[in-house]
C-alpha cells in the first residue's frame, strides 16, 4: 500500500513538473517570435496570463485530489477581414455532451469588444469538436481567448483565435 503522504506529495510535484514544461514550452516559442519580430504585447499579455492560470490549475487540481491534466489548446489565426475561422480537434468526447459555449475575450491593448459567443458554434461529432467562428469580417486585430466547458464547468478546450 502506497504511503498516502508521499502519493500527495507525487501529486504535488507531478502539477507542478506539468506547469514548467507548458511555461517552458511558452518560453521557447516566445523567443522564437522575437527573434523573427512578431513577438506582439498582446502575445505576451496571453503568455503571462496563461502562467498564471496554469498555476492556478494545479493548486486547485492538488486542493481536490483530482489529476491534474493540461487543457487542450485549439489555435485559429487569420487575417483582418476575413469573415469566419473554424477548427476541429478530436477531443475524444461522448456524443450528446453537453458543451458551455464561451465569449472570446481580447487580450492586451487596445482592449476591445469581446467576440460574443452567439458568434462561436460547438458542433460535436464523437470524437471530434468543430469551433466555427462567425462575423470576424470587422473585428480588430489581436489575440482572442475562451474557454469552452461541459455541464459540469470542468475545462474542455481553450480556443485561441489570433486575428493578424
Amino acid at each position: 500500500m502506497a504511503n498516502p503522504d508521499l502519493s500527495y506529495l507525487r501529486a504535488f510535484f507531478n502539477a507542478y513538473n506539468l506547469v514548467g514544461i507548458k511555461t517552458a514550452r511558452r518560453v521557447r516559442d516566445a523567443l522564437a517570435d522575437v527573434e523573427a519580430g512578431a513577438y506582439t504585447f498582446a502575445r505576451a499579455s496571453g503568455d503571462n496570463l496563461a502562467v498564471y492560470n496554469d498555476l492556478i490549475e494545479a493548486w486547485f487540481g492538488i486542493a481536490s485530489g483530482a489529476p491534474v491534466m493540461p487543457t487542450p489548446v485549439a489555435i485559429m489565426k487569420i487575417v483582418q477581414g476575413t469573415a469566419t475561422a473554424t477548427v476541429t480537434i478530436s477531443l475524444g468526447l461522448a456524443g450528446g455532451t453537453a458543451l458551455n459555449t464561451p465569449d472570446l475575450l481580447k487580450i492586451g491593448p487596445p482592449f476591445g469588444p469581446k467576440i460574443r459567443a452567439a458568434d462561436v458554434a460547438l458542433t460535436l461529432a464523437a470524437p471530434d469538436l468543430t469551433v466555427d467562428v462567425a462575423n470576424l469580417a470587422a473585428v480588430a486585430k489581436g489575440l482572442y481567448i475562451g474557454l469552452i466547458t461541459d455541464a459540469a464547468a470542468t475545462p474542455v478546450l481553450e480556443v485561441r483565435l489570433s486575428i493578424v
